[in-house]
């Protein structure tokens, strides 16, 4: 599990969109496996984007598809899913976060909670190698954003899945802090624990915790 800390606008969701390849760097060049990504031909740049999950800030669900329907939809355009394997996984995919009973519900149905979870879901559906999350908890009350990091922490451990977490949320932070990476200047300018992060003293950081409030305790 890693966390990619910074305050807001800092380019933590552009940082995430490179890496999976959704933009291209103006400058230097985003590897994979000792491979430019922006130079694989299309069978690997494929095989690459399809080992990756990511789950967007604002949910990145398809509106016009109640729930079930944007599970469905990921599947059926796979080329990993057998059609008749389709209903079982869906089933066991909202099941897992807790979304069965509400299957037939649209996303506009759905509190905030229940969005982050149904974005959970649709990035786990094809059994990516690995995890990206762009604020899983924002918006959230403190009940709802446990119960997301609980689901985050169940499905990247169980799976030894490498999870890479942004955010500005300091207790998302300390609840995944053992590798820490603060981003702030368009680069990432410390990496450790959380613990680590906070003795720092480069301005940036310290701006940050002093925002917050100290250490976020």
């Amino acid at each position: 599990m890693h966390t990619l800390l910074g305050a807001g606008s800092s380019g933590k969701t552009t940082f995430l969109k490179l890496i999976v390849g959704l933009l291209i760097p103006t400058q230097g060049a985003v590897y994979f496996q000792a491979e430019n990504i922006h130079q694989l031909n299309p069978k690997r740049l494929k095989a690459f984007r399809r080992s990756i999950g990511m789950s967007f800030q604002r949910g990145g669900l398809l509106d016009a598809f109640n729930v079930e329907g944007n599970l469905r939809f990921i599947l059926e355009e796979s080329d990993q899913v057998s059609p008749q394997n389709i209903a079982e996984i869906v089933e066991k995919a909202l099941s897992d976060v807790g979304l069965w009973e509400s299957r037939k519900l649209y996303p506009c149905d759905l509190s905030g909670g229940m969005q982050k979870r149904l974005s959970l879901a649709k990035s786990l559906v094809l059994k990516p190698k690995f995890l990206l999350m762009d604020e899983p908890t924002a918006g959230l009350d403190p009940v709802n954003a446990n119960r997301v990091m609980d689901l985050i922490e169940k499905f990247s451990v169980t799976s030894e899945r490498m999870t890479l977490i942004a955010t500005t949320d300091i207790v998302v932070a300390e609840r995944f802090s053992q590798n820490t990476h603060f981003l702030a200047q368009k680069k990432i300018i410390a990496s450790g624990t959380l613990k680590d992060i906070q003795t720092t003293q480069l301005d940036p950081i310290r701006q940050y915790f002093a925002t917050i409030g100290g250490n976020g305790g």
